[in-house]
């Protein structure tokens, strides 16, 4: 009966190979979409209360004019002082105000009013940006049309945005005068380069301890089973007036331990 068992008991492995496997992806995608949705939805929660805020201080009509002028008025430089002293005080990776030109590959966004540091300021004026620049790639012009896009509706809208210096979480708010017309897109941006190592992290240790302790229960049934008759099979022919009935056969499993039987 021995060489019975092991057909069966390699099946059975094999089976629960494939359900470690099975349950190893599940619960890995179950995993990965609880921790995003965390995230973003925490990064959404705060960036809408930064954009509220700042919004509040943006005399709408007085900004707009300052971006078809390209002038600076006191309304204006008492926003970039306000917005300024905002980064230097609160976690935020960048606030900006920005109008989409085109969506060209070059040249496509004019920067309106650009937070900055006071690191940034003294230490990296190069990076300081000034109402009416409009640097030559900074975005693709993929990026270009969604802000567009974006200028043109009316909501707020989350997206992540990579870029040459990483993965940002980018809340997006079109302003408008108090005509309705749109002019200028306020932005508060979230690193997240390092929130998604520690999901991918996470999942990963999730997915590794899955498999071990898999592969721990298909050792432990493969050492089971055999020291307990496990698995053993008898199959005979029915046998009926001295002929073999038609092909038909009768498999006894036999799972009980063979030392108990009787």
């Amino acid at each position: 009966m021995a060489k019975y068992n092991k057909p069966l008991n390699r099946s059975i492995t094999v089976v629960c190979a494939i359900f470690i496997v099975l349950l190893s992806i599940v619960l890995s995608l179950v995993t990965f979409r609880i921790y995003t949705t965390a995230m973003y939805g925490k990064f959404q929660s705060d960036m809408t209360n930064v954009i509220t805020y700042v919004q509040s201080h943006i005399d709408n009509d007085d900004l707009a004019e300052c971006v078809e002028t390209i002038t600076e008025s006191k309304k204006y430089k008492k926003l970039q002082t306000f917005m300024d002293d905002f980064v230097d005080h609160y976690d935020v990776h960048y606030l900006y105000i920005l109008k989409p030109l085109n969506a060209n590959p070059t040249y496509n966004m004019m920067s309106v009013c650009s937070a900055s540091t006071t690191y940034e300021k003294e230490n990296e004026p190069e990076m300081v940006l000034h109402l009416g620049d409009t640097p030559e790639d900074a975005y693709s012009s993929e990026t270009a049309q969604e802000f567009i896009d974006i200028l043109n509706g009316k909501e707020l809208v989350f997206f992540v945005e990579k870029t040459e210096w990483g993965t940002d979480y980018t809340a997006a708010q079109p302003l408008m005068t108090s005509e309705g017309e749109p002019y200028a897109i306020l932005c508060v941006d979230e690193s997240i380069d390092d929130i998604q190592s520690t999901i991918y992290v996470n999942t990963a240790v999730n997915i590794a301890l899955i498999i071990v302790l898999g592969v721990l229960f298909i050792l432990l049934l493969a050492l089971f089973l055999p020291a307990h008759g496990g698995g053993g099979g008898v199959c005979k022919a029915r046998r009926g007036g001295g002929a073999l009935d038609a092909g038909v056969h009768i498999c006894l499993v036999v799972v009980a331990d063979v030392n108990h039987v009787g």
